[in-house]
This record gives structure tokens, sequence and C-alpha cells, in this order.
């Protein structure tokens, strides 16, 4: 008979061996951040790694899909921020899409232009893997899109090829998946008063100058059944005093 610690131990060991982290890299050769995908019971999850302050999406097959700030980082963030801007956890609810017997639903995805790439070469760690998908092209941006389904990956995956290249499958417990596929696209960027939303940030409420050089994860409010859709950007500078924020691509390769 297994023993309580070794029951705890294995589940440990399959939740990492669940885990996939990617990072994209453009011409300019600059960075995304890395990011982490993983399926746990019958939830799958996303989150940039490597952040002070982090946000995660959670898919749960039998609960609602949230966007929430992690909760180790709730009290802090409340901490340095006393005008209340970070008053709940969840930034993004919505319920579950209804699933069909055969085919997939996107439920999730990420934009990451490489004209707002930011960051130096990624590497990935001893023992854990790197994902890294290049961009071609300076005008493109990498865009991974998350299916969810029923049907088993093996006759699912050539219905996926019509969209990108699937590069990565999630079991749930339940018999469901997630998918992951990737494909490079003309990047157009989205106009901030769309669905696409408005990047939320939080800062010290004493900082009277502005800052450069900002990471910023631009979101959706996708309606119950829709899609939540992340696009990544670097280049964000923000005028405190001004109330401005501003994106400006990064260096372009000659």
């Amino acid at each position: 008979m297994t023993s309580g610690k070794q029951a705890i131990s294995d589940a440990v060991d399959s939740a990492i061996r669940k885990r996939v982290r990617f990072t994209v890299y453009g011409p300019n050769d600059l960075y995304s951040w890395v990011w982490s995908a993983w399926a746990h019971r019958n939830s799958f999850y996303l989150m940039p790694t490597g952040l002070e302050q982090a946000q995660k999406v959670s898919l749960h097959a039998d609960h609602k899909f949230r966007l929430a700030f992690d909760r180790h980082d709730v009290e802090y963030l409340r901490s340095r921020n006393s005008r209340g801007f970070i008053d709940e956890r969840a930034t993004v609810v919505w319920e579950k899409p209804i699933l069909p017997e055969t085919g997939a639903v996107e439920v999730l995805s990420l934009t990451i232009p490489a004209k707002h790439l930011a960051l130096g070469k990624q590497v990935g760690k001893p023992g854990k893997g790197l994902f890294a998908f290049g961009i071609t092209n300076y005008e493109h941006a990498a865009q991974f899109h998350f299916f969810m389904s029923k049907e088993p990956a093996a006759s699912l995956e050539p219905k996926l090829s019509v969209v990108g290249t699937p590069t990565f499958f999630f079991d749930l417990d339940n018999g469901e998946n997630v998918s992951m596929v990737v494909r490079e696209v003309l990047f157009s960027p989205p106009t901030m008063t769309s669905p696409h939303g408005v990047p939320r940030m939080d800062f010290p409420a004493d900082m009277q100058d502005g800052l450069t050089g900002l990471h910023a994860l631009l979101h959706s409010h996708p309606p119950d059944g829709g899609s939540l859709h992340i696009l990544e950007v670097g280049g964000v500078s923000l005028d405190m005093n001004g109330r401005r924020l501003a994106i400006s691509p990064s260096g372009k390769p000659d």
C-alpha cells in the first residue's frame, strides 16, 4: 500500500511532468516572458513566470474560469496600493463553454508580437525544459490558442492543424483535455476601447515619476462561454503625473 507521503510525492511528480514552459523570441534577438502551462486534476492553468506579482488563468472543468492574481501576491499588492485598485483577487470570471462530443472549443489565446519583445535571452533551468518559438518577421506575432475538448488527442490533432501547429496536449482527470496550438500571424494591434480591454497595473501610491521599460498584459473580458484573449507587450512607459500610458516598439532589426 502506498503511504500518504509517497502518494503526495507521486502527485507532485505527476503535476510537474504535465508542466510546459515556453517563450517567444523575434528577429531582434529579444524574448518574451517565460510562460508556464500545466494541468492538475480537472483544471488547466497558464501564467507568466518569474514575476514579482503574477496573474494566473485558471480553467476549471467543474467550476468557473478565472483570471486572477496568485493568492500569495494579493496581500502584497494591497499593502503597496492605498487607492484600492486590487480589491478582489479575480480580475475576470466567466462560465465554461458547453463542449461538444467531438471537436473543440477555444477557451484562451495568448498573442505576443515581435515588435514588443523586450527581454534578454530566456533559458531553461536544469531539469526544466523550455519550448522557444521564433517569430520570423518583425511585423508578426506568435499566437498560442488553447482548445478544450472531450475528443481524444489522436483524432483531434488533424482538426486543430487547420488553425496552426498542435504542440502540447494536457489531459484532465475528467476525460477532457486542453490543446495548445501555435501559429505566426501578422500582428494587428487591438483598439483599446474594444473587448480586448485595457492594461491593469499596480504601483506604489507615493510614486511621483514615470516608469519606462515596463511589461504589461492586456486582456479581454469574455462573455460566459467565450474565450479569454491576452496580449503581452514590452516597451511600456507610464507617466504618473499626466496619467498617460504609452506602448512603444522595441528596436527594429537591421
